[in-house]
C-alpha cells in the first residue's frame, strides 16, 4: 500500500487558479517592485494548493520582507532563499512578532498564524525546521512572559530610591512608570498616552488612572501605591508621563534604558515583571477574576494564567465551591 504523502509536504505541481493568483498579487499600499517580486517567486517555490493557501503564504511572506527591510536588509528579486531565511534572520523575525503581541500590535491569534504559516512555508521551501530553535515552539507563540517572575516589594523600593535620585524629571517620569506598573497592573500599551491629569482620587479616596487607545478603562490602584502615584503625576498634568519617550516598538523601552542607577536590580522586562507581581498580589485576594481582567486589559487571560504559578492559594476562601456558589433554580410548581 503506497505510503499517504504529508500534508505539508510539497506538491509536484500547482494549480493554475493558484499560480495566476500569485503572478496578479501585489500589496496594497505602494512597496518597492524588487520586494514583490521576491515574494511572489518564493510563494511560487512553496507552491500553495488554494487560493486561501497562496493568500496565507503571500501575507506571512510580505510580513517577513517588511521586517528585514525595516532592519537594513537589502531584499532584491534575485535574492537567495537561502540567506534570506537564515536562522539568524528568522530569530529576529520570532522576537520582533513576540514584541508585537506584548506591545497589543498583534493578538496572540494573528501572531499564531504567522507562525504557523512561516513553518509551513519554510518545509515547502525545503529548509529544516526545528521547532523551538528559531520559530516559537511546536508552531505557535510562546505564552508571552511565561518564564518572567514578578518584581519582589524590596525591589520596588529600590527602583523608587533609584527614580527620586535621577537628576531631572525622568525621575517622576520613572516613578509613575514603576508605581502605575506595580500597583495597577498597566502594561507597555497602556503608557503610550498616559497623562498626569488621567490619575486621580475619586470622592471615596480610591485613585483611580484612565487608560486610553486602544484597551481604554479605568483601573484602580491599589491603596498603598495610590498617593504616592498621585503626587509623581500631578507633576505632568496635560503631558504626556511616559509616550513621548516611546520608540516605534516599545513605549517603555527608551525611559527604563535612560535611568542612572540601579546597580543589581534587573530592568529587563521590568514592566512585564511589575505588572506580574500586581496580578500575583490580586489574584491572592478573593477579587472576582473577571474584575481582574477587566482592570487588566490586553492579555489578561494570559497575564493571570503566566501568574499561578507564583500564588499561594492556601488561605484562599473555599466556602463558595463547598455550598455552591449560584444558589439553584427552583423547579416550577
Amino acid at each position: 500500500m503506497p505510503k499517504r504523502r504529508r500534508q505539508d509536504t510539497p506538491p509536484s505541481k500547482m494549480p493554475v487558479d493558484v499560480r495566476a493568483h500569485i503572478s496578479k498579487w501585489a500589496p496594497r499600499d505602494t512597496r518597492p517592485e524588487k520586494h514583490v517580486d521576491f515574494i511572489r517567486r518564493t510563494a511560487r517555490k512553496a507552491r500553495p494548493q488554494t487560493i486561501t493557501d497562496a493568500r496565507g503564504t503571500l501575507a506571512v511572506l510580505l510580513d517577513y520582507v517588511d521586517f528585514l527591510t525595516a532592519n537594513g536588509v537589502a531584499i532584491r528579486p534575485s535574492s537567495d532563499v537561502v540567506q534570506i531565511f537564515d536562522d539568524n534572520k528568522l530569530r529576529a523575525w520570532e522576537r520582533d512578532v513576540r514584541i508585537r503581541v506584548e506591545s497589543s500590535v498583534l493578538t496572540n491569534g494573528s501572531a499564531n498564524t504567522l507562525v504557523s504559516r512561516m513553518t509551513v512555508t519554510l518545509e515547502r521551501l525545503g529548509k529544516s525546521v526545528v521547532h523551538g530553535r528559531f520559530l516559537m515552539g511546536n508552531g505557535g507563540t510562546k505564552r508571552a512572559g511565561a518564564s518572567t517572575q514578578p518584581t519582589p516589594d524590596a525591589a520596588v523600593s529600590r527602583w523608587l530610591q533609584v527614580a527620586d535620585a535621577q537628576p531631572d524629571d525622568r525621575g517622576a517620569r520613572f516613578k509613575v512608570l514603576v508605581l502605575a506598573a506595580r500597583g495597577a497592573g498597566l502594561g507597555i500599551a497602556d503608557f503610550r498616552h498616559l497623562r498626569g491629569c488621567d490619575v486621580v482620587r475619586r470622592t471615596d479616596g480610591v485613585v483611580t488612572i484612565r487608560i486610553v487607545g486602544d484597551h481604554a478603562r479605568t483601573v484602580v490602584v491599589l491603596d498603598r501605591f495610590g498617593g504616592v502615584l498621585l503626587s509623581a503625576a500631578a507633576h505632568f498634568g496635560e503631558h504626556l508621563v511616559v509616550g513621548e519617550w516611546a520608540d516605534s516598538r516599545n513605549v517603555t523601552g527608551d525611559l527604563v534604558a535612560s535611568i542612572e542607577g540601579g546597580a543589581g536590580l534587573d530592568r529587563k522586562q521590568l514592566v512585564r515583571a511589575l505588572r506580574r507581581a500586581y496580578v500575583v498580589e490580586v489574584l491572592q485576594t478573593d477579587t472576582n477574576p473577571i474584575v481582574i481582567q477587566q482592570q487588566l486589559g490586553a492579555m489578561s487571560l494570559s497575564e493571570i494564567e503566566g501568574a499561578i504559578p507564583f500564588v499561594d492559594p492556601t488561605h484562599l476562601n473555599r466556602q463558595a465551591l463547598r455550598t455552591g456558589a449560584v444558589v439553584p433554580m427552583k423547579e416550577p410548581a
